[in-house]
């Protein structure tokens, strides 16, 4: 792809809008902001507070917990700190919201750009995913957090490079669903999706010696996909995105491993088939359980192409060629 290719200007744009850094889980620190901006605006703490959210928002703020409340959950917990910062500017530099563009994307497209542009372009902005990300990861691996899916994955099954690509994103989860404040990278507006989308690539890299910019093209790979699935679902629904998430990572993995479009398409929608009928039950401790999920079906579907087996058409929600699937989980999420 040129750079004088419109697309070029485009995918630079949205993967610096996408990947940013955001400590604490998205829904309670967006309620926080809006009690905090209603104190303003009243002038004093209120005696009474009415919250009127969607579906999504409920779900997603019920069961986890809320940053700076020392473990306190849910929707009053959230609304209660933001009132009692009352800075609402001050919590809006951890909230990101950004225009979804993702629909002009196709998976050739994505495999052109990650061959041809330029590292100078956008290393920063995917070496600072990398170094927060890694940074959460092996928070939850070393200290106790929630469910502690990470530790359990490796304490069980052992450090071959599949469990460990499981086990990275999860102990991210767990230390971020848990109340950890170190800041992530987002991906979809979501950490969860962002350290999906980026940690089992950084394991395969570590454990097959590519160089950092083999490891970049990678992890763009990962992100564009995973917004590209995600521009058809939205940011919030009631499909899991770690599955989106999951099934972007190991496309990313296929390319770092010198897969070209054939792979990567055949390993997204065997991904996909595997693990999209998995619901989104709002922000707690089991996403890292669904995130390890998503990543063991995405490189089953990466080995399985590579053992000459695969989904076809009509097997359940495939279709014919990878953007007819995408567009179908899309309608399905």
């Amino acid at each position: 792809m040129l750079k004088t290719d419109s697309r070029y200007q485009s995918y630079i744009d949205v993967l610096k809008s996408e990947l940013v850094p955001a400590a604490g889980c998205t829904e309670p620190i967006a309620i926080a902001f809006a009690a905090a901006r209603a104190r303003r605006i009243l002038g004093h703490v209120p005696t009474k507070v009415d919250i009127f959210v969607s579906g999504n928002i409920i779900k997603n703020v019920k069961s986890v917990i809320v940053p700076n409340t020392g473990g306190m959950k849910g929707i009053a917990s959230a609304a209660a700190a933001g009132i009692a910062a009352g800075d609402d500017e001050r919590i809006l530099e951890v909230i990101a919201l950004v225009d979804d563009d993702g629909d002009a994307m196709t998976i050739k497209d994505i495999i052109d750009f990650a061959d041809t542009v330029e590292i100078s372009d956008i290393g920063d902005t995917i070496r600072r995913q990398i170094a927060y990300n890694s940074a959460i990861s092996q928070e939850g691996l070393t200290n106790s957090y929630g469910a502690n899916v990470g530790r359990v994955i490796l304490n069980t099954y052992g450090n071959d490079i599949k469990f460990r690509a499981m086990a990275a994103p999860a102990a991210g989860s767990d230390a971020r669903m848990s109340g950890c404040e170190l800041p992530v990278i987002i991906v979809s507006g979501s950490g969860n999706q962002g350290m999906t989308a980026s940690l089992p690539v950084i394991e395969y890299a570590k454990e097959y010696g590519k160089t950092e910019e083999e490891l970049i093209r990678a992890v763009i790979v990962s992100d564009l996909i995973t917004i590209h699935q995600k521009s058809w679902i939205g940011r919030l629904s009631a499909f899991c995105g770690a599955i989106s998430a999951g099934c972007g990572s190991a496309a990313g993995i296929a390319y770092l491993m010198g897969g070209g479009y054939d792979v990567i398409a055949h390993t997204l929608v065997n991904s996909l088939a595997i693990v999209s009928g998995i619901v989104c039950d709002g922000a707690k401790a089991s996403c890292a359980g669904k995130i390890a999920a998503a990543v063991n079906a995405g490189i089953l579907g990466y080995n399985m192409y590579l053992n000459g087996s695969q989904f076809y058409a009509g097997d359940g929600i495939v279709s014919k060629g990878v953007e007819n699937t995408i567009r179908n989980v899309g309608r399905l999420g």
